[in-house]
């Protein structure tokens, strides 16, 4: 799979990716309201942020992709916009949870 097929099949697929990204978050928010708990927290929250960061990094490998096979140009005539402001989204939504949803100061990762 090359990078252009694993990016026209983003677009192909767009509308289960974007509700997949626009739901993540807030499943991950209502999975820690359900199982509360000091320990399992941290493992949902971890796992929703790992997949905003990777998200994150496709959205620039496609930016980047798409900058060098034809430049911004390109970008602005064949992108869509709403993929484009999906991984953004996912990325704050998923910091701003972790947020109030974890005090980093009540885990340490020392144990003495």
């Amino acid at each position: 799979m090359t990078l252009q097929s694993l990016f026209l099949w983003f677009t192909e697929h767009r509308n289960e990716l974007v509700l997949t990204f626009l739901i993540a978050p807030w499943l991950a928010w209502s999975i820690c309201v359900a199982v509360p708990g000091k320990k399992e927290e941290p493992y949902v929250l971890s796992i929703n942020m790992s997949l905003a960061l990777l998200s994150l990094l496709l959205w620039i490998g496609y930016l980047a992709y798409a900058n060098s096979t034809g430049g911004w140009s390109k970008i602005v005539k064949e992108a869509d916009f709403l993929l484009l402001l999906v991984p953004p989204y996912y990325v704050g939504a998923s910091i701003w949870l972790t947020r109030t949803r974890l005090a980093l100061c009540e885990y340490s990762t020392l144990h003495f």
